[in-house]
């Protein structure tokens, strides 16, 4: 979690697959549904204005789903419009602070990396020790 920034999703709606993905809701079968393609951003510098309309605006394929005759694929094309916000401004502590977070993530992956790569010899050798 500390090696991560936190990410918004803009809400796209859900698309129904026209695959046989069915579910059971009270005995009947319904398609499945499940959001596909994702817009994420910072909500930090990005807000969202308007995105484009999805699979339930389009009438014949929220009933059939998709893919169909008129989309030939299980993905329609998404889109968004941001408004950019004012780039927040870091007093110098703040630098200090986030530049000390940054340094100590950096090193810790390089302790990871070291790690794993003493591992990754350990198994080489155990194999070529084999042949």
């Amino acid at each position: 979690k500390d090696m991560c920034i936190s990410l918004n999703r803009v809400e796209t709606c859900e698309t129904r697959s026209a695959y046989d993905h069915e579910t059971v809701d009270n005995g009947k079968h319904t398609m499945g549904q499940w959001r596909l393609d994702h817009i994420f951003y910072t909500s930090a510098t990005l807000k969202p204005c308007a995105y484009w309309s999805t699979l339930e605006s389009d009438g014949e394929s929220s009933i059939i789903g998709l893919p169909n005759r008129r989309y030939g694929s299980d993905h329609l094309p998404i889109g968004a419009i941001f408004r950019l916000l004012p780039t927040p401004k870091l007093s110098e502590d703040e630098k200090a602070a986030l530049l000390k977070i940054m340094k100590d993530i950096s090193n810790r992956q390089k302790r990871c990396i070291a790690e794993r790569q003493t591992e990754l010899d350990a198994e080489l050798a155990a194999l070529e020790a084999k042949i």
